[in-house]
């Protein structure tokens, strides 16, 4: 997904990030692209960044 939550107020992020969540419940990958960290941390297993196409963070 490329940057769900753009654009969206903070309720309709909270759905959005509700229905990643119901997509991950049956084991399905979820690539998500996203500017709005907060919103990332808290719907992903995973976080990779990057800054200027370097990577910066995996965990």
């Amino acid at each position: 997904m490329d940057e769900p939550a753009e654009g969206l107020d903070s309720r309709r992020v909270e759905i959005v990030g509700g229905i990643i969540d119901e997509l991950r419940d049956p084991g399905t990958a979820v690539l998500l692209v996203e500017q709005k960290v907060k919103f990332a941390l808290d719907v992903a297993d995973r976080v990779q960044g990057a800054r200027r196409d370097h990577p910066r963070d995996d965990g």
